[in-house]
């Protein structure tokens, strides 16, 4: 999906709500991971500036991880009382992988829910 069509999928909502987290997370790419890791982190940039009040970017992970990480997730955002910022060290610090997930917003006390 581009980042455009998502963009205006997210901004078809009412003014009033506060604009979404999103987690973006990519396919493990062993071949090129710098690469990967580029296109992760433009895709979130522009999701981020258009529709998004915070992106949180996982990834890539290798398939053996990918269950962790998402049990890990539910259960920091569980906790509609944490920052962003503190959701991205909670999972950064729980997680195994060597790939830090990147946080894109202007306020990383932004609650993580409504």
């Amino acid at each position: 999906m581009r980042a455009e069509l998502l963009a205006q999928i997210l901004l078809h909502r009412d003014e009033g709500f506060l604009r979404p987290l999103l987690v973006v997370d990519v396919i493990d790419n062993r071949r090129d991971p710098g690469r990967t890791l580029l296109l992760r982190n433009a895709f979130a940039a522009r999701i981020y500036a258009s529709a998004a009040r915070g992106v949180l970017a996982i990834g890539p992970a290798p398939s053996d991880l990918l269950r962790p990480a998402a049990e890990l997730l539910v259960k920091l955002l569980r906790h509609r009382a944490i920052g962003l910022a503190e959701l991205h060290n909670a999972f950064w610090a729980g997680m195994s992988h060597p790939v830090a997930p990147a946080l894109f917003t202007l306020d990383p006390d932004l609650p993580v829910g409504d």
